[in-house]
């Protein structure tokens, strides 16, 4: 497995998204042109970037499993990219996000359409919100079309939509946790680690058993994927909530104050109110989930993290999981394809060093 292996399979990947959302257009002459913008910003919306990790996961299973390549399985690893993005276009609007990947979120790709035509801020932002509710629900449904309208037999075709279902409603769960614990500073970290179990690590396992599903997997193959990824997801997320305090915008495409200013509760978060001073837990409740603190106020917290090890210690949870991951890929090796095992090799290194 190489780079330029998987710059070709993100641009296959990419076409397939693209060619299947050009799919709905509508070309009837009595069509509203409304339709078609909608899927045009749905379209750019998915494309405008992103790392393809979960449909990757999905071609790189089966070809573990499998040892071929089979294109039909680009098609249905789309399904995956659109439940992950169906599920960011709500969380901005959960979260008032207005940037994602560097360009407006969907919401706010809405709300400013409506300004130009209407001068009313209120009934702009309850529209842009509207259309995004309903930008996320297409998306889910066509992943469920790339899977129904593949090539696969009936029976593979409903477990891999079973287990497409259950991801999202673990994701919605997770999410449920996530907004209700922004309230409290009462959390261990065995509570965290269910929240993102269930709103992150879920779609990645569901990923790989799709693909090895629809690969035949044996009942080895399968424990040796699915004991790899769900620590390999905890991973990926501890540091993205690293980068949620610590990144660089223009290499995340989003404010690295949001968490801070949503009041997350991060392990970050949980530590530092832990393991801190008076003086840090103090700063924490004072600042955390105010919307419009000052540069300076979000390096004091950016600060308590620091000085309370609270970062050195999230950093060292996530080198344990990735650590795990990696001890059971290295002894299920033998039971996957050599590019398969290069791919989630290079993916378990990956999750805990990129800065995007």
């Amino acid at each position: 497995m190489s780079e330029e292996d998987l710059t070709i399979y993100r641009e296959r990947i990419e076409d397939e998204i693209r060619s299947l959302i050009d799919g709905y257009f509508r070309k009837e002459e009595y069509s509203l042109h409304i339709i078609n913008e909608y899927y045009r910003d749905l379209r750019e919306f998915v494309l405008r970037g992103g790392k393809r990790l979960r449909p990757l996961c999905v071609i790189y299973a089966y070809k573990g499993v499998t040892g071929q390549d089979n294109p039909e399985i680009f098609r249905v690893s789309t399904c995956v990219e659109l439940l992950h993005n169906s599920s960011l276009i709500h969380d901005d609007i959960i979260d008032r996000d207005v940037l994602r990947r560097g360009k407006p979120t969907f919401h706010e790709i809405y709300r400013s359409k409506y300004l130009k035509l209407h001068d009313s801020p209120r009934d702009a932002e309850l529209h842009g919100e509207s259309v995004a509710i309903l930008g996320g629900d297409t998306l889910f449904n066509m992943g469920l079309d790339a899977i129904v309208k593949s090539g696969f037999p009936a029976e593979s075709k409903v477990k891999a939509v079973n287990i497409y279902t259950m991801a999202y409603m673990k994701l919605i769960e997770g999410q449920l946790l996530d907004i209700t614990y922004e309230k409290t500073f009462e959390l261990t970290e065995k509570d965290y680690l269910k929240m993102i179990k269930l709103k992150t690590a879920w779609l990645f396992y569901a990923s790989v058993m799709i693909g090895c599903l629809l690969g035949k997997a044996s009942t080895d193959q399968i424990k040796t994927l699915t004991d790899y990824v769900f620590p390999m997801a905890m991973a990926f997320q501890i540091h993205d909530d690293i980068l949620g305090s610590f990144g660089k915008v223009k290499e995340t495409g989003k404010a690295a104050d949001s968490d801070i200013k949503q009041g997350k509760r991060t392990l970050l978060v949980i530590y530092a109110f832990k393991n801190g001073t008076e003086e840090h837990r103090e700063t924490l409740m004072k600042y955390l989930g105010v919307p419009d603190l000052e540069d300076e106020q979000v390096d004091m917290v950016r600060r308590v993290f620091v000085e309370s090890k609270a970062l050195e210690k999230a950093e060292a949870k996530k080198e344990a999981f990735v650590k795990e991951a990696k001890k059971a890929l290295e002894k299920g090796k033998k039971l996957l394809s050599e590019d398969s095992y290069g791919f989630f090799s290079f993916l378990s290194r990956f999750v805990g060093e990129r800065t995007y």
